[in-house]
């Protein structure tokens, strides 16, 4: 049990998050107090309005927000190299996971949402919120990991889990089936309470508000990148100036379907990278069923569709396989 607390339970939760890879829909369900008889703190607040915001939880100083549909992608051609993959990356730690508290997260998470800042550190900060984890399973199986006296902590609800290197995973249920969780150098207990304290901070922000009025939220998958992302800074050069923004989305339920736009300063500037852009597209345009590269104001505006078989061509000469490893 020691090697299981002391490292593995911390990597496998990581994994489970990133299934964390719609389902914001969850309904409020009546909350039941854990074995140990004390009810967890969240269940003295009723999250539903948050939960079902798919912004909710998420800090309004994000760098990058994205969210997955994972029922979506699980109906493509995509989950099962993926899952094969993630398992792999997984690997003992994973596995483990599985025997010891009894269920496979793989195959109950649903969807999740992140937001991330400092980019440009190492181990970025974030919160994330995983939709489709039984509560009762895992934290039947957390409180084996504290009860073993390793590196699990359990707190009125709250769960701290430090792995041998000190980073630091904490996260709470705020209904039977959502989880809410801080990761990064700055995770800890104190900063999980104000993050479920805070609502829905990123609805505060005028600008970020209109580039998701802009994005599709129901997609296989979106996300919003801001002009404080340090990402940017990697693309000026290539770019001609430094991106304000990036948003879009993306359906993997037929084909591929992608939404893309990328914010410059003026609309010169977004139509000069735009004639560039189609200039180089050029033939490749055949391997699509649609590549439109556009401008819209100061953005540049990329849509682009193909099919299953289109996708993996265009793969198979990248040197890329979907083919489960």
């Amino acid at each position: 049990m020691a090697c299981y607390d002391q490292g593995m339970n911390s990597r496998a939760l990581v994994v489970a998050s990133l299934l964390l890879t719609s389902c914001y829909k969850d309904k409020p369900r009546t909350e039941v107090p854990p074995s140990n008889g004390v009810p967890p703190a969240t269940a003295r607040v009723d999250y539903s309005a948050t939960i079902a915001d798919p912004l909710g939880f998420l800090p309004v100083d994000s760098e990058l927000v994205l969210g997955v549909d994972v029922d979506q992608v699980k109906k493509s051609m995509f989950w099962p190299p993926l899952a094969a993959r993630i398992s792999q990356a997984g690997g003992p730690a994973l596995t483990t996971f599985q025997q010891v508290c009894g269920f496979d997260p793989m195959q109950t998470i649903r969807a999740m949402s992140l937001g991330i800042k400092t980019l440009g550190q190492k181990t970025p900060d974030g919160v994330l919120v995983v939709h489709g984890v039984d509560r009762g399973a895992l934290m039947a199986c957390m409180e084996k990991g504290a009860q073993s006296g390793g590196k699990t902590q359990i707190e009125n609800g709250l769960v701290t889990v430090r792995s041998d290197d000190g980073s630091t995973v904490a996260f709470a249920f705020v209904d039977a089936s959502t989880i809410v969780g801080v990761v990064g150098p700055s995770a800890s207990a104190a900063q999980l309470k104000a993050v479920l304290a805070a609502g829905s901070p990123l609805r505060s922000s005028p600008a970020f508000a209109e580039l998701v009025a802009k994005t599709n939220l129901e997609a296989s998958g979106w996300m919003v990148m801001n002009g404080s992302s340090s990402v940017f800074d990697q693309m000026a050069q290539a770019v001609g100036s430094r991106p304000k923004a990036a948003f879009g989305s993306v359906s993997v339920l037929s084909g591929v379907a992608m939404d893309l736009h990328l914010r410059l300063d003026t609309p010169a500037q977004a139509q000069q990278l735009s004639t560039m852009a189609n200039q180089q597209a050029g033939m490749a345009r055949s391997m699509f069923t649609r590549l439109d590269i556009t401008t819209e104001n100061a953005d540049v505006v990329v849509a682009l569709a193909m099919t299953d078989q289109q996708l993996t061509s265009i793969l198979q000469m990248a040197g890329v396989s979907l083919a489960t490893p």
